[in-house]
């Protein structure tokens, strides 16, 4: 009935062109209570009327983990529910709901481009386009994940890095776990960046960057449950993104210039290199490169900071799994070097990782979609247009059906159900495989 109702608002709606105004209002309203009539076939979080929504909207907010945890066991593993924000619902589905839509014919119109570009305002934050035309994507996803001459150098440079800021000493020093690693990741994205070490090791700039990126992510939280009308406004009242964006770009604007009049006798070898090859006539300016530059920058140096401070802390709290995991990495490296090769070996140093990431899960929920038209699931409920849509990722992770004993800390978890798996001819489970099981890059095609 839903959806009959729903092809017949063509109809109803072409009637308005010769009716009054009272009319037009009226399919105003009966659009409202249509969209409504539609969401409220989604159980809810809480309750769906007006001020109990609301209400519970700020719970969301205040603890979203404890209230997913709710819905992931009242509503079932393969359930769906709705949970509210001041502005919205967002629509959750169980992992492998959301992986099998994410994979089927119609996967494409649950988009996480869209999602991506409405949850972090990007065009507001970093500048138009930077959504729409995301041709450095392809660079991300190509040359810099293959390239092993890259993964030498940025090792090369978090080693000198190191060398600067955590010397050796027979002496104990304190060391501010977070910024020194935002640093490390700077560095190293920074050194294929621009093969410039005027650049890439010049400490006002690498702060510049670091710094840009705390901003960004503070700013994309605050603005995330703002309107889109309200957001414009809001750019120079709430955040500085602005100021910093124009300290960084006295730094990035002349070499991305030079670089784009081709004033360098030699091509280098980097990032930008492969940018501007990438990029469209229309868009081969200084500033469109620039802001997907810093695009890169907090995605970058945020993931790798946070996931790592994680891990050095459980590590630093757990000892005594330090020296098995560095008698394998030692060995490994004495016969393969450092390499990619080598990375994929280290079992137990990705145990570890994998379980800390398992029982700190960032996120309750991850893998994010914005639905691009009506959608419909095979058991008939429809997500509106325009919904967000999202995918547990806390609670699974903390499933006693999935993960025996979920709430212990098992460091080597992964590396014995690995060595079991290839026992049996079953496929391990790697820090980067998108399971159902294992949610921290997302889900289907389009996972991070």
């Amino acid at each position: 009935m839903a959806l009959s109702n729903r092809h017949n608002l063509d109809q109803y709606f072409a009637l308005v062109q010769s009716l009054d105004i009272r009319r037009i209002f009226a399919a105003i309203t009966g659009l409202i209570f249509v969209a409504l009539y539609f969401v409220a076939s989604i159980p809810a979080l809480g309750g769906s009327g007006f001020f109990q929504s609301y209400i519970t909207s700020f719970r969301f907010l205040a603890n979203p983990a404890v209230m997913v945890e709710e819905g992931y066991k009242k509503f079932g593993k393969e359930g769906i529910f709705r949970a509210p924000t001041p502005i919205n619902w967002i629509v959750v589905l169980s992992p492998e709901q959301h992986q099998r839509e994410s994979k089927g014919p119609n996967g494409h119109l649950l988009s996480f481009d869209a999602a991506n570009a409405n949850n972090s305002s990007g065009e507001y934050l970093l500048g138009p386009g930077v959504f729409r035309y995301p041709y450095h994507l392809s660079v991300i996803r190509g040359p810099m994940i293959k390239n092993t001459e890259w993964l030498e150098e940025m090792r090369n440079e978090i080693n000198v890095t190191c060398e600067e800021l955590i010397p050796l000493s027979s002496q104990w020093k304190a060391i501010t776990v977070l910024p020194t690693v935002r640093t490390l990741a700077a560095r190293a994205l920074h050194r294929i960046m621009f093969a410039d070490p005027d650049l890439y090791r010049n400490r006002s700039f690498i702060q510049v960057m670091t710094d840009i990126s705390v901003e960004h992510i503070n700013s994309i939280y605050k603005f995330m449950f703002l309107p889109n009308f309200i957001k414009p406004v809001a750019v120079p009242l709430i955040t500085s993104l602005p100021r910093m964006r124009k300290k960084a770009y006295a730094f990035l604007g002349p070499k991305i210039e030079e670089r784009l009049k081709g004033n360098l006798t030699d091509k280098q070898d980097d990032l930008i290199s492969h940018f501007i090859e990438a990029v469209e006539d229309q868009h081969r300016n200084a500033p469109s490169l620039f802001i997907r530059i810093l695009q890169l920058n907090t995605a970058v140096i945020h993931g790798i900071s946070e996931t790592a401070f994680i891990i050095l802390m459980e590590l630093a709290a757990r000892q005594e799994y330090i020296q098995p995991m560095r008698e394998e990495i030692e060995e490994i490296v004495l016969q393969h070097g450092w390499s990619k090769t080598a990375l994929s070996l280290m079992g137990k140093l990705e145990s570890f990782m994998m379980e800390t990431i398992r029982v700190n899960s960032p996120h309750p929920l991850n893998s994010p979609r914005k639905a691009l038209t009506d959608y419909v699931l095979p058991n008939g409920i429809c997500i509106p247009k325009g919904s967000m849509v999202s995918v547990v990722e806390s609670a699974r992770h903390n499933d006693e059906a999935v993960y025996p004993n979920a709430k212990q800390f098992d460091g080597l978890r992964f590396y014995n159900n690995n060595r079991l798996a290839v026992k049996s001819g079953t496929q391990p489970r790697t820090f980067t495989s998108i399971t159902p099981d294992f949610i921290v890059f997302g889900l289907g095609p389009q996972a991070w």
